[in-house]
């Protein structure tokens, strides 16, 4: 058993452990909460893959440790998954019961570091996490700082000299304004513009400040929008408290102590952007579980393709999607695009051969426009499918304005084109491989297809 002096580190690091069978799982944490070093280490642990995306949602994880052979989404998809969701952990260790060399290459080709076969020995897993707690400096995080700068702030105010002042103050700390002067104005542009914040005068013709944050609260759409109060310190604490009830964010009084303001809206604004984040997070995790699901069962490419390309299309509210699956020597062998009748423009060609030769996800924000019928203006985003024997395909997505799309969506594209990959490299695609790809590709996966077959359920 381990019997090293105690690890002394400033930020536990997460451990998660991810096995079906719970007695696997509860022996392995049982295992690291009797080393030295347990106190500096926090440990979860998941019965399947879709448990362990909703914990890496809620905080990242560290050090994975996860079985291979788990129903619905196997240990390697879930390491996928991962890697798309842009939370891969800083070490992966694979375990399983068979000795397989081609599932190992497969798994050092997903980024996995460390290959144990069943069963574990106590000291050799205190031994690895030990070493790794001392000599691994990518597991070290920082918490990340989120600016305001460039944020989008709705001013509500129906004194136009107010508004001129706030144009002045807030333009000089790097925020974007947008004024309304009566309630209604306020609820149409809180719906078309979507802020970052509301500043919410109290006093306002037609709809009143707490009227208009009513409204918002019953919203679903426009709930989670962060509103600060503002009210001349004659109204009094009532109407403060009333909209403190209603669900306003903070409030500050008049005259405005312009410090105190913009330290109150760069916390609201940072905390929207973190939750923010974590709704997209949960939508791509609710999207990447479902397609996981589904995956699973025979597909040709029609089908694949109306997975990956159709089923996301409505959800990211693109225009258009496509999959492009090439021959080895290159040459495209399928091609889908939703919807069917899409017309791809010329650039669109580009993009594909930039992610295919890039072999990394792209991102172009603003297409060029010219006056042939195939060039539009629009922005793009493409992944690449790399497998065994390198790229076989391209999924993308494209709208038709120009920067509708942001890097934030590169990840979950990247989590949907590494299970395409999966899916292509899986027997039940095997015969649809075998007509529509040459010898020499489908033969370059038939290895890892055989060691996934080999292995008993």
């Amino acid at each position: 058993m381990d019997d090293g002096l105690p690890l002394q580190l400033s930020i536990p690091t997460h451990i998660l452990i991810v096995d079906d069978h719970p007695n696997t799982a509860s022996m392995l944490a049982r295992t690291l909460e009797a080393a030295s070093f347990s106190k500096q280490v926090e440990i979860r642990t998941a019965s399947n893959g879709e448990e362990a995306l909703q914990l890496s949602r809620e905080k990242k994880i560290d050090v994975l440790i996860v079985d291979f052979m788990m129903p619905r989404m196997n240990g390697l998809e879930l390491v996928e998954a991962l890697s798309g969701l842009g939370a891969k952990p800083g070490y992966i260790i694979f375990i399983t019961a068979h000795s397989k060399p081609e599932l190992w290459t497969l798994a050092k080709r997903l980024g996995v570091d460390r290959h144990l076969i069943k069963p574990i020995k106590p000291d050799e897993i205190q031994a690895i996490i030990r070493e790794l707690l001392e000599k691994s400096p990518r597991l070290s995080r920082k918490p990340e700082k989120v600016s305001p700068a460039q944020a989008k702030v709705l001013l509500a105010d129906d004194n136009q000299d107010h508004v001129r002042l706030y144009n002045i103050r807030l333009r000089e700390e790097g925020y974007r304004l947008i004024t309304a002067y009566d309630g209604d104005d306020t609820l149409r542009l809180v719906r078309s513009e979507t802020p970052d914040l509301v500043l919410l005068d109290i006093a306002m013709p037609k709809k009143g400040g707490l009227e208009v944050l009513a409204e918002m609260r019953s919203d679903p759409a426009l709930t989670h929008i962060p509103v600060i109060l503002i009210s001349a310190a004659r109204i009094g604490q009532k109407d403060i408290q009333a909209g403190l009830d209603l669900g306003a964010d903070d409030y500050i009084l008049k005259p405005i102590d312009w410090e105190e303001l913009f330290a109150r809206m760069k916390s609201r604004i940072r905390t929207k952007r973190v939750d923010d984040e974590l709704r997209r997070q949960n939508r791509d995790l609710r999207l990447v579980g479902e397609i996981v699901h589904e995956i699973h069962t025979d597909l040709d490419y029609e089908a694949l393709g109306d997975l990956l390309v159709g089923r996301p299309l409505a959800r990211m509210g693109a225009t258009a999607g496509f999959l492009t699956i090439f021959y080895g020597n290159g040459g495209v062998g399928f091609r889908l695009f939703r919807p069917h009748a899409w017309e791809a423009p010329a650039q669109v060609e580009q993009v594909i051969q930039e992610a295919a030769a890039g072999r990394k996800p792209v991102l172009v924000e603003a297409l060029i426009a010219s006056h042939a019928s195939q060039d539009r203006a629009g922005s793009v985003v493409a992944a690449p499918l790399l497998g065994k024997a390198g790229w076989v395909g391209v999924l993308g997505f494209y709208h038709d304005r120009n920067g509708y799309f942001a890097h934030d969506q590169l990840s979950v594209l990247h989590s949907l084109a590494g299970l395409g990959t999966l899916a292509i490299e899986r027997s039940q695609l095997q015969p649809n491989l075998d007509k529509k790809l040459p010898a020499e590709l489908s033969e370059s996966t038939e290895t890892a297809n055989r060691a996934l077959l080999s292995l008993p359920s």
